[in-house]
């Protein structure tokens, strides 16, 4: 029985369209009590939404403040289609377990059209990932979708969700949520790559993050892991994470580790204080690509039709794919030869980048729009012999390839949300490639840069190498994902 309160917040929706049955949230016992997948009367959508209560304002929360697990709907906008929805909290342990072996249940029983609606903003959408890599979700046999409850929201912008949360959600009678999730049974479905990266320090560094205990001023803290033999907690010298986005260091990482500082509950805040971050950054000094870089390489390549490091293989014998390669950084310009030979595709980069960037989508930090179209034709490298390299295919988000970037100075990275194409192409690989990085000489003070994935900022000390690869607990790397195809990015 739905409590009135619970009727006035949606607007008196007619009780033969929504129900709430003993579903339980315990994710010892789930009972599923839904159409026979096999049924030939209507196609029959289940969407498994999501909830991170905390995001966008909170805007979020108005979905699982509804008190409602469950609603039926006998039908859409078109006459043969029927749907059902489930709501979980993303953030409470017991609702997002629960919601996890639902999804794994209705998959065994054979369902094949789950949406995994995730409300959110981006951090969330690869939460979610995480969470049901560790749970066994079957990734092949369901679309994951997005309600954009975040702050930059790069993935709904880029599938055609929008930059922000409907402005009515529910409407009256549920018409706006029931219009939503016709456009999620219409929407393709279409692969999306997921990344993983992985972060490593020498022994004498490690990862900071900036922390705002309640009502506390903020604090630069290491993350840290225990120890298994000692019990005791140390820093962490190696972190991975998924990443659906993009991963960078630089001056724009610095700017947004320094904006975490002033982190508001206001999107309008939040904007006001990344610009003002922005214009201290522009007098400070930031380390470039020459200062911390050593090179960045393929970590395959081939001789004999066999993969080998390319370490082990004398640099003349070796066969590069159109994946594989070796780049130094314009410092460095000498490494790439050796005893004076030297392979094609060796290659430096250009001048002294304060900005490298791994993009995985056509939008980057909420507002640059589609910095690898933008960029055509404007090669960031040269071979080692000064000649000009050729350009690269357009950017696809399920190709299984990633594409590499550089900034100039520190204006260019803010210029490209007003004047797109400041940015200069690199590479585009299928990876797995390494980011090595200097190591400061005895006596020095560690080398350190800032790093960012999806949004997350770091300043990390004394880095070692960052690994890029596709993650190796998905198959083949992607996800499915639901694209509004008349709104997308680029359409």
């Amino acid at each position: 029985m739905i409590g009135t309160n619970v009727q006035t917040r949606i607007e008196q929706v007619q009780l033969s369209e929504l129900v709430q049955p003993n579903l339980p949230t315990s994710p010892e016992k789930i009972e599923i009590s839904i159409q026979d997948p096999k049924s030939p009367k209507k196609v029959h959508y289940i969407f498994c939404i999501f909830v991170n209560p905390g995001s966008g304002d909170s805007q979020a929360a108005l979905l699982t403040k509804l008190d409602i697990e469950r609603m039926l709907f006998s039908t859409l906008k078109s006459k043969d289609v029927s749907a059902e929805v489930l709501i979980f909290n993303l953030r409470d342990p017991t609702s997002r377990l629960a919601g996890l072996n639902t999804v794994r249940a209705l998959q065994e029983a054979g369902h094949t059209n789950i949406r995994i609606i995730v409300g959110g903003g981006d951090g969330s959408i690869m939460w979610m990932v995480q969470e049901m890599i560790k749970e066994r979700v079957g990734f092949e046999q369901c679309a994951i979708g997005t309600i954009p409850f975040g702050t930059g929201n790069d993935f709904s912008r880029t599938l055609g969700w929008g930059p922000t949360e409907p402005k009515v959600l529910l409407g009256k009678h549920m018409s706006n949520f029931k219009g939503l999730m016709t456009t999620w049974a219409d929407a393709q479905v279409e692969h999306f790559d997921v990344w993983e990266i992985t972060i490593e320090t020498y022994e004498n560094g490690g990862l900071r993050q900036i922390h705002r205990p309640q009502g506390k001023k903020f604090e630069k803290r290491f993350m840290t892991r225990v120890d298994p033999q000692t019990g005791k907690e140390v820093q962490l010298t190696t972190f991975s994470k998924l990443m659906c986005n993009y991963f960078s260091f630089g001056v724009e990482s610095r700017i947004g580790y320094g904006f975490d500082k002033g982190r508001t509950k206001s999107r309008l805040g939040n904007k006001i204080v990344y610009f003002w971050e922005g214009l201290k950054k522009l007098v400070k000094k930031t380390p470039r690509l020459n200062d911390v870089v050593d090179n960045i390489e393929s970590l395959k390549v081939h001789q004999n039709g066999k993969e080998m490091n390319w370490r082990e293989v004398n640099i003349d014998e070796m066969e590069f794919t159109a994946d594989d390669f070796l780049m130094y950084p314009g410092s460095n310009q000498a490494k790439a030869t050796d005893d004076g030979k030297v392979h094609k595709n060796v290659s430096v980069i250009k001048e002294n980048p304060s900005v490298f960037l791994c993009l995985n989508i056509p939008s980057f930090m909420g507002g640059a729009s589609d910095p690898w179209r933008c960029s055509k034709g404007k090669i960031g490298a040269h071979s080692h012999d000064q000649k000009k390299l050729s350009d690269f295919e357009d950017q696809k988000i399920g190709d299984g390839k990633i594409e590499i970037l550089s900034f100039g100075g520190p204006m260019a990275m803010a210029a490209e949300r007003f004047m797109p194409g400041q940015g200069r192409r690199l590479g585009q690989t299928r990876g797995p490639f390494i980011v090595n990085f200097k190591q400061a000489k005895e006596g020095e003070k560690p080398i350190h840069t800032y790093m960012q994935v999806d949004g997350e900022f770091y300043d990390v000390v004394a880095p070692k190498r960052v690994r890029v690869s596709l993650c190796p607990k998905i198959p083949q790397g992607k996800i499915n994902v639901l694209v509004n195809a008349a709104k997308r990015k680029g359409a």
